[in-house]
């Protein structure tokens, strides 16, 4: 089920996008949570799962076209919050 994976990391990293300007401490947060994401895909790959899950580059290409989108979206909140300030 990668998809789901895709859309922790997606979750992840939108949230503290659109946030991390009011929140800073979601950005240590968010790392954490990214880094406990890649140990525990890299233990379930190497000890868990039979066989590498079957999927072509196209949701991968997917995934880095709604990542590029997460620092223009970040902008867009801190000059909002901070105009607002």
């Amino acid at each position: 089920m990668i998809h789901h994976r895709y859309s922790s990391i997606l979750i992840i990293v939108t949230v503290t996008m659109t946030h991390g300007i009011a929140f800073p401490i979601l950005f240590p947060i968010a790392l954490l949570g990214l880094v406990i994401n890649y140990v525990l895909e890299t233990l379930l790959l190497a000890y868990y799962y039979k066989q590498p899950p079957l999927f072509d580059n196209s949701m991968n290409e997917r995934v880095l076209y709604y990542l590029e989108y997460a620092p223009v979206v970040m902008m867009a909140f801190g000059y909002w919050y901070l105009g607002n300030r």
